[in-house]
């Protein structure tokens, strides 16, 4: 992520509510959320807005000040209510998530810009005698902070930023200079700004805390618990994502690998060496996979390998041997030294079929082709049986 969303919105939290880093994913569905609540709330920021400019607006009418010494408001009303109807209409628009990031930095300048030129109209209306007695002023920005804060709510800094300019000016000027009642008003209205800060940061914690367990759950249901790798049903949704997505892009080529005498090494040497050589198999796979590329696990001994953008035999051909070099080394097991190789099939899509399932099947049939042709070397089982002894 940018730097705007450290400086804008809530991922300045670096952990969660029991110390544990934050996962770089949570943080960008974290941004997310914040933007579409963001969406949702900020008409409601308006509103409120709208609600305490008017209710001063009638009062100093009430009072018989001078318009020219008010006027103002309803030019600032106008303009509230006209961003409002923008904000409503961008809510209901089908690309509104776009951009979460200058959604955040947005709402957090026009409500903190808001709030802040309300706050210094209020300490000004305070040390004026033309607003002396208009104790609703102060009173009305306390409420219409304390609501907008509790819209904001998800992004901690903003609604944290609005309460402490949009309360504590006043309150402190009340405090300090006003009379008996002034200050009493300047202490209660301090002490709901604090209370409203504490109940925000563990309402957003609460929001991290639950973003990272669904972050962890979606994490857990795509991954395969022996080798951390992608497994059957994150392959699927990559697949059905990269047909998608080769309607209007080049395309993609799938490559399926399967371990040579892996039952072998599971019958000679046990399930928990076969476990950590899979493991090892899982490790050199992930680095020899290039950025972009999806390495899983199928089941048993059996890899999978998504390679977006080779729409080319050749391409393919390059890509699976740099798959079958990695594995080329030995592996070393509980003193076992054991020789790793494995057959590899692949497949282009377009060519080879119009959908992965087409695809898929296409590339198993070549790897099944490649080991009855006689690529699977019985010298590799006859090493791990003589590791054996």
């Amino acid at each position: 992520m940018g730097i705007s969303a450290g400086i804008w919105s809530a991922p300045e939290s670096r952990a969660t509510g029991d110390g544990r880093p934050l996962p770089e994913e949570a943080r960008a569905r974290i941004v997310a959320v914040q933007a579409e609540r963001a969406l949702e709330h900020v008409p409601m920021i308006y509103a409120v807005a709208l609600f305490n400019i008017a209710l001063i607006i009638v009062l100093c009418f009430y009072k018989e000040l001078p318009v020219s010494s008010y006027a103002w408001m309803g030019v600032v009303a106008i303009a509230a209510f006209l961003r409002m109807i923008q904000w409503i209409r961008r809510a209901r628009s089908p690309d509104r998530a776009r951009d979460p990031e200058k959604t955040l930095r947005g709402l957090m300048i026009v409500s903190t810009g808001l709030i802040t030129g309300l706050s210094a109209w209020s300490v000004y209306a305070l040390t004026t005698p033309t607003f002396a007695d208009m104790i609703l002023i102060p009173v009305s920005l306390v409420f219409g902070s304390t609501c907008i804060a509790h819209c904001l709510a998800p992004i901690r800094r903003a609604a944290i930023g609005v309460l402490i300019i949009g309360v504590m000016p006043a309150a402190t000027y009340l405090l300090l200079f006003g009379d008996f009642e002034g200050a009493v008003l300047g202490a209660s209205m301090i002490s709901i700004a604090i209370l409203m800060i504490v109940f925000l940061m563990e309402s957003y914690q609460r929001i991290v805390d639950g973003i990272v367990m669904q972050e962890e759950i979606r994490r857990l249901a795509n991954t395969d618990a022996l080798t951390g790798l992608a497994n059957r049903r994150a392959i699927m949704d990559a697949l059905d994502a990269a047909d998608a997505g080769s309607a209007e892009g080049p395309g993609y080529a799938i490559a399926i690998l399967d371990l040579d005498g892996f039952k072998q090494i599971n019958d000679t040497l046990g399930h928990h060496v076969g476990d950590t050589l899979l493991r090892i198999v899982a490790d050199r796979l992930g680095e020899a996979a290039r950025p972009g590329e999806l390495v899983g696990r199928l089941g048993g001994d059996e890899f999978f390998v998504l390679m977006p953008l080779v729409t080319d035999e050749c391409a393919a051909s390059a890509r699976t041997t740099a798959f079958l070099a990695a594995l080329s080394q030995p592996a070393s097991v509980d003193g076992h030294r054991i020789p790793v190789s494995g057959s590899i099939g692949h497949a282009l899509s377009g060519r080879d079929g119009a959908n992965a399932d087409a695809v898929m099947m296409v590339a198993d049939k070549a790897l099944y082709a490649l080991k009855r042709d006689g690529r699977y070397r019985p010298e590799a089982a006859a090493a791990v049986r003589e590791n054996a002894a």
